[in-house]
This record gives C-alpha cells, structure tokens and sequence, in this order.
C-alpha cells in the first residue's frame, strides 16, 4: 500500500468536532478524502445519527506536487483507479451505503449541492491561493446558519508571518519555508519550517479573521452564526515568544524577527 497506508493526522480531530455537534440527520461534506481512513472514521459517527456524508475529491492528487511519496499529481488513468480502489478499501462495509462520493473537479460539484443544506463541510483539498479561495467561496453558501465550515492545513499565523506581504507565485506553492505552528520536543522547540501560504490568507481574509485556527494539527474553523450571535469564538494568538523558539537554526521571537528570514523575494507592496 505504500505511501497511502498512512495515519491521517487529521482524523482525531475531525473525529472530536463530528461527536460535539452531531445531530440527528445530520449531513455532512469532506472535501478531499484520499485514501480514506479518514472517510471511514467521520463514518462511523455519522451513521450512529443517521446521517450522510457526502465525499468530493478527483483522485487526481495536488496540482502543485511532484514529489512521488507525496500526494502528487496525476492524469494517468491506471493511478486513478489505484488510488480509488485504496480509497473504497479502507471504507467498512457497513459504512458504504452512506457515503455520496463524487468524483471530480470540487469547483464544479460544489455547486450541486443545495444552499444551507449542510452542517459541516470539512475542506482539505487544494492548497494554492486561488483553488482554497474558490473552494471556500463556493462552500459557504452550502452550510446551514449554526453550522460549521472548517479545514485542514492552516499551519501558520496570517500576521506574525505577514502573509498579507507575500507575492502571488508564493501563494500558489504546496508549502513555502516560513516560521509555522508545528514545534518539535527540543528546548527550546524548534518551529516546523513549513507553511501553507496560500491556505492561510484564502481562509483570514475571506472570514475577516473571525476563524479559529492554531488548533490541533493545524486546522481551522468558522461558525457560521444567526442574526442573534453577534460574537466570534476567539482565535489563538502567539504571546510571548522570545527564547521559545528555534526557527532555521537560530532563537526566533515572531514580534521582532523576520519571518521571512527563508524566502527569497523583494517585497514591492
């Protein structure tokens, strides 16, 4: 099974957000499944709710990768198949008959599903500016008043990483090197130089910054309020750093250093 026989790390916290706000009926969207264990975990608890989850991805891999051991990507048929036979495999058997997978491009299947219709839609495909900003913008509308829109791959503070300053060709990269929330167990830690860019500015500007994010693995959420809630439910900001941290080998504190200290650009806005 290779590469595709790996843990998510996403599933225990999809898991958590699924029994808090499960309800009965309730229906639910994954955008971007991959090999599916993930899929199977989400599930389980639907169905205890008689739920239905609907499934869009296009098999076909990110755009923006070539890496071989990673999700890269591919118009090859027979590698298709092979990664949606993995898919239907790690589903269980009693989970089949309520999963809707649509198979294709999410900016043409989104569409097809009715407005406020459901709960929670759970994105974690493309990672370029524009496909996240596409992705959200067509979703939106889709989710019920109280319901949740949420992702994966929010791996860095919009702010402290000045995303706002960043070129366009960058946004549209897998990952670039930036100081991100990933720490390892040193001391001090050393931050994970890696950043989905594009993720980052597509989900805080197209809410305003009224998203939760920093939470485990890198995930974000907006809950889409009533007339009569009038409040946000926080998001995480980095305090205090100094001497905490450890960024490309040397102390790193986000309120006076360069976060961009590991690109190459010329800042020209």
């Amino acid at each position: 099974m290779g590469m595709y026989a790996e843990k998510s790390f996403t599933e225990p916290w999809i898991m958590s957000i699924l029994r808090a706000f499960a309800r009965e009926n309730m229906k639910v969207v994954q955008l971007g499944c991959w090999y599916g264990d993930e899929t199977n975990a989400m599930a389980n608890i639907i169905r205890y709710f008689d739920g239905e989850l609907i499934v869009i991805d296009w098999f076909k891999g990110q755009i923006n990768i070539k890496d071989k051991d990673d999700q890269f990507y591919t118009e090859e048929q027979s590698l298709i198949d092979e990664r949606l036979n993995i898919f239907w495999g790690s589903i269980e058997d009693k989970n089949k008959s309520l999963i809707d997978l649509r198979i294709g491009n999410s900016h043409d299947l989104i569409p097809n599903i009715d407005d406020e219709s459901i709960d929670i839609f759970f994105i974690d495909g493309a990672h370029g500016y524009t496909s996240v900003k596409k992705d959200i913008e067509l979703s939106f509308p889709k989710v019920k008043t109280n319901g949740f829109i949420c992702g994966d791959d929010y791996s860095g503070d919009y702010d402290d990483c000045k995303i706002k300053d960043l070129p366009d060709d960058l946004l549209e990269e897998d990952w670039i090197t930036l100081p991100g929330y990933w720490k390892d167990t040193e001391s001090p830690p050393n931050l994970v130089p890696e950043v989905h860019a594009g993720v980052v500015k597509a989900v805080y500007e197209f809410f305003n910054g009224d998203v939760m994010y920093n939470l485990p693995q890198s995930k974000w959420l907006h809950w889409k309020k009533g007339d009569r809630l009038g409040y946000n439910m926080g998001a995480y900001k980095n305090g205090d750093t100094a001497g905490k941290y450890m960024f490309d080998g040397e102390e790193f504190d986000f309120k006076i250093d360069n976060s961009h200290k590991g690109l190459e650009f010329t800042n020209e806005k």
